[in-house]
């Protein structure tokens, strides 16, 4: 007990030593970060995507249903005006003895960028399903519209929260929340860059 206490206050008469450098470089460091956490995300940058999420809805037969869903697709904010983010998903969600497996297409406009914040309003989104179960099983089509609200964690690295109407023709509509890790890179597009 008595070393530990002779190393402390060592280290508390030492510090005034060290104050000023210290200082410095601390100040220095946060000034990084907070550069850093600025300039997070996929600014001026045209991204391939890929991402997983976890879904969850209230199936208009009264069942609750949660599953996962995979993403891929294109995070373009180079343009001036029109910044956008689209892509193709599939999914699967079950609950009780519902199963429904979907399929589509989504874009939708990057409306607010502040630092890594990105929300894209509105996202819409049109596909086809297949519900295991009745009423309504077999094939149907799924066009829904939602808000997509997300934090890039790192420069690549998004995660985000979904929140969507989908109107299921004809089983009805439902809400759906999911929960997105997002993943970019110049090097998963597989379109021409600048239209070449």
């Amino acid at each position: 007990m008595k070393f530990v206490a002779c190393v402390l206050s060592m280290a508390l008469v030492s510090l005034p030593a060290f104050g000023t450098a210290a200082e410095s470089r601390a100040s220095d460091s946060e000034a990084n970060d907070s550069a850093m956490s600025w300039s997070r995300g996929p600014d001026g940058e045209d991204l391939g995507t890929v991402a997983v999420a976890w879904i969850q809805e209230d199936d208009p037969n009264g069942e609750r249903l949660h599953g996962i869903r995979l993403e891929a697709g294109s995070w373009d904010e180079t343009a001036d005006e029109f910044k956008l983010a689209g892509g193709f998903w599939l999914s699967g969600q079950h609950g009780g003895s519902q199963r429904v497996f979907d399929g589509g297409l989504n874009i939708g406009w990057v409306f607010c960028r502040i630092g890594p914040v990105r929300v894209v309003l509105p996202q819409v989104k049109a596909g086809l399903e297949h519900r295991r179960r009745p009423p309504h099983d077999g094939f149907g089509g799924v066009l829904g519209v939602g808000i997509d609200a997300g934090i890039w964690i790192a420069r690549r690295a998004e995660l985000a929260v979904v929140l969507a109407r989908e109107f299921e023709f004809p089983a009805g509509t439902r809400n759906q929340i999911a929960f997105v890790f997002r993943w970019g890179s110049p090097g998963l597009r597989w379109w021409p860059k600048n239209g070449s």
